[in-house]
């Protein structure tokens, strides 16, 4: 729960939470997303009640996962949250994981909005 209240504080600051952020979205799937967000393809935010019909428009899901989120002797999802991962990418979500061990919810919140930022654009434009 620290990690993904900082984690949101952290987009929150990006991001004005108002118009292009959305957190804990239920899923009706038996969980939730983390965070929300709707951007081009050229990373630039957009508002979140941009229909998704747009071609241009990648509808992302923020997942913080932490320790007991990942493989024991690994530090890569475990299979319930892999499950997830699939059922949100046969929705239309692009999904931006944000491990433990890369996103310090005790770093300065410079520190943590760069981390986001650079991940962010990673997923985007990859």
């Amino acid at each position: 729960l620290i990690m993904v209240n900082a984690l949101q504080d952290t987009i929150s600051n990006l991001l004005n939470p108002k118009t292009h952020l959305r957190t804990n979205v239920c899923t009706d799937m038996g969980f939730c997303i983390d965070a929300e967000l709707v951007l081009d393809k050229k990373c630039n935010p957009l508002p979140i009640n941009t229909p998704n019909n747009n071609v241009d428009t990648i509808k992302l899901a923020v997942v913080a996962l932490d320790f007991h989120d990942t493989c024991r002797g690994r530090v890569e999802p475990n299979g319930y949250n892999v499950l997830y991962f699939k059922l949100l990418e046969a929705k239309g979500y692009r999904i931006l994981p944000i491990l433990y061990i890369d996103f310090n919810s005790k770093d300065k919140l410079v520190n943590r909005v760069k981390y986001f930022e650079s991940a962010l654009k990673r997923s985007v434009l990859h």
